[in-house]
């Protein structure tokens, strides 16, 4: 009996389908290095919707209020801490939004965003200029960061942030 090229044609395609997928989850339940990708980053684990929804408008105020990317030239660490503190204690008090940055620059800024801001600035800051790392040690006073104006030219990227 012939059959049909095309029958016999789909018939194979259906079988390297079913092949491909057995494959598939083999490879992936008995190398989970490999499903998960171990090292290599995942943006797409990103909530963009908040980040943009929230997010976005912490780094909009500063464009308005300082200059567009000001905020890549650092912060000093202690003053990043403080509006940290200053951002908790309002939200931990039932206050949402800033109402000083609604009024001031008409722009709906959560509490909750204000400190994810400064928790990514304090990251930036430590990465790039950690030469703006002014905490103390508590017990003496002395700078627990020893590293001067003059090491910002050494960190690798500083230049471009």
């Amino acid at each position: 009996m012939n059959r049909d090229p095309l029958t016999i044609l789909k018939e194979h395609q259906d079988e390297m389908r079913q092949e491909a997928v057995l494959y598939a989850k083999q490879r992936y339940t008995t190398a989970p290095k490999d499903a998960a990708k171990e090292g290599k980053p995942r943006p797409s684990l990103l909530p963009m919707d908040i980040l943009i929804d929230f997010i976005c408008p912490a780094y909009e105020e500063g464009d308005i209020k300082y200059e567009r990317e000001s905020h890549r030239r650092g912060f000093p660490v202690t003053d990043l801490i403080d509006a940290l503190d200053r951002h908790k204690k309002a939200f931990v008090a039932g206050e949402d939004y800033d109402p000083e940055t609604k009024e001031k620059y008409g722009i709906d800024k959560h509490h909750v965003a204000a400190m994810v801001f400064c928790c990514l600035s304090l990251l930036h800051t430590l990465k790039y200029h950690p030469h703006l790392d002014d905490r103390r040690d508590p017990a003496n006073g002395m700078l627990l960061n020893e590293q001067g104006d003059a090491e910002a030219e050494k960190v690798e990227g500083a230049e471009l942030w």
